[in-house]
C-alpha cells in the first residue's frame, strides 16, 4: 500500500498569505515525493478563491485525487459552490458524540471501548491519534467485511472533545471475555473451542494485498519507533529476523483476544480492526497467547481469572492446530513463545502511558528472547508439521 503525506492546513487563507501557504504547501510536498497527498482542513476556517487557486495547481501535478479531510461545514460549502467538491476526494469533519453515562467495556493500547446503547459499541481513541488513522480503520473494516471476515459492522466516524472514534453495530452484544467471565465452569472450554474455530476461520481468508498492509510493515514501523530503548544494532536484527518469517497472504487480526471479539447472538464478530493485514498466521497466535498467558486480570477489557485464561487458549490452540497431541502442541506453544518478543518490542515502542523503567524491563525481557527468534523466525511454518 502506498505512503501518505499528510499536511495540516490551518487558518483563514485569503490573497493575503496565499503565496506563503502555496511555498510551504509545495515545500511539504516535495519531502516526500512518491506518497499520496491528503489535506487536514480540522483548523481551516476561510478558503478564498486565491487559496482555492492553490489547491488547484496542487491537484493539477497529483497522479490521483488529493484528500481533504475533516472539512467544516462553513469549507465544504465553498467547496460545493466552487464544483471544487468534484475535483477533489472530500471527507467531511466527523459529528460530535458524548460517552457520559457510558459503559467502558474494553481499553487497550490505542483508546478505549464504550457501550453507547444496546445496539451501539464507540472504539474512541487516544487524543494523540490524528483522524487519518480512523478513516483507516474504517476502511479496513469494510474491506474485511467484503473480504469474508466475521466482523462487526463499522458505519460513521465520529469526535469526542479532543478524540476521534468509530461506531461499530453491535445489537445486544457482549464481548467473549464478558461472556466467558460469567460462564459456567464447564462451559469455558467450549468458548475456547470456538475460539479456535474464529480464529482459523479467518486465517483461510486470502487476502487482498491491494487492499491490505502487510503485517511486516506494520509493525517494522513499530520497531523502528524504540529509538534508544534498544541497544545500538538492535533494531536491525530486530527486523531482519522479521522479515525472514516465511511469507504467507493469509489475513491477520494482529490483536486477538477476549476483549476485541464480540458476541452477537450466537455469532462471534471481530472488532478492533487496527492492525488487520496479512502475513503469517503465527503473528495472530502469539498475540492470543501473550493476552492470555499474562495475568488477564490487569488488562482492561480481558479482565478473567488465570485459571478461565488458560482454559480458554488450551482449547482454543488444540481447535486451532486440529489436534491433541501434546507433542505437536508444545512445539507450537515453543515458537509462539518466543514470537512473543515482537509484541514486547511493539509495546515499549508505542505504549504513551507506561512508565520508561515498565519499557526497559520489556525490552530487556524481549531482548533476551531474540537470539531464539532470530533463529527461529525463518522456521515457522513448523507450527503446522
Amino acid at each position: 500500500m502506498s505512503e501518505k503525506l499528510i499536511i495540516p492546513v490551518q487558518g483563514r487563507i485569503n490573497s493575503d498569505n496565499a503565496a506563503s501557504f502555496e511555498k510551504e504547501l509545495f515545500e511539504k510536498r516535495k519531502s516526500a515525493p512518491e506518497a499520496s497527498v491528503e489535506l487536514d482542513l480540522s483548523d481551516l476556517e476561510y478558503i478564498s478563491s486565491a487559496g482555492l487557486r492553490v489547491l488547484l495547481k496542487l491537484q493539477k501535478g497529483e497522479k490521483e485525487k488529493v484528500r481533504l479531510t475533516q472539512v467544516n461545514k462553513s469549507v465544504y460549502s465553498i467547496l460545493d459552490a466552487t464544483g471544487f467538491n468534484r475535483i477533489f476526494e472530500v471527507a467531511k469533519a466527523p459529528r460530535e458524540i458524548s460517552i457520559e453515562g457510558c459503559e467502558l467495556i474494553n481499553k487497550g493500547g490505542n483508546g478505549e471501548a464504550y457501550r453507547i446503547d444496546e445496539d451501539t459499541i464507540l472504539k474512541l481513541y487516544n487524543p494523540s491519534i490524528p483522524y487519518s488513522v480512523v478513516e483507516d480503520e474504517q476502511r479496513k473494516a469494510s474491506n474485511a467485511l467484503i473480504a469474508g471476515v466475521p466482523a462487526a459492522i463499522s458505519f460513521d466516524t465520529v469526535k469526542c472533545r479532543d478524540r476521534f472514534g468509530l461506531l461499530y453495530e453491535m445489537i445486544k452484544s457482549h464481548t467473549l471475555a464478558e461472556v466467558v467471565m460469567d460462564a459456567k465452569e464447564e462451559e469455558v472450554s467450549q468458548w475456547g473451542v470456538r475460539l479456535g474455530r474464529l480464529t482459523k476461520e479467518l486465517h483461510s481468508i486470502k487476502a487482498d494485498k491491494s487492499e491490505f498492509p502487510s503485517y511486516k510493515s506494520i509493525f517494522g514501523g513499530y520497531i523502528k519507533r524504540l529509538g534508544d530503548l534498544v541497544p545500538e544494532g538492535a533494531i536491525d536484527r530486530i527486523l531482519n529476523a522479521l522479515n525472514s518469517v516465511p511469507e504467507h497472504d493469509t489475513l491477520v487480526h494482529g490483536d486477538i483476544h477476549g476483549g476485541n471479539v464480540m458476541l452477537q447472538g450466537d455469532e462471534m464478530l471481530f472488532i478492533d480492526l487496527t492492525d488487520i493485514s496479512y502475513g503469517h498466521p503465527i503473528f495472530d497466535l502469539y498475540e492470543t497467547y501473550v493476552v492470555l498467558h499474562a495475568d488477564p486480570r490487569h488488562i482492561p477489557g480481558v479482565n478473567l481469572s488465570q485459571d478461565r485464561a488458560l482454559c480458554l487458549w488450551d482449547n482454543a490452540i488444540r481447535e486451532y492446530l486440529g489436534t491433541d497431541d501434546a507433542a505437536k502442541i508444545a512445539k507450537a506453544e515453543q515458537f509462539i513463545q518466543v514470537f512473543s518478543c515482537i509484541r514486547l518490542f511493539a509495546s515499549a515502542a508505542t505504549s504513551a502511558r507506561l512508565p520508561r523503567e515498565f519499557k526497559e524491563m520489556m525490552v530487556q525481557k524481549a531482548m533476551e528472547i531474540l537470539p531464539a527468534f532470530e533463529k527461529m523466525a525463518p522456521a515457522a511454518d513448523a507450527i503446522f508439521d
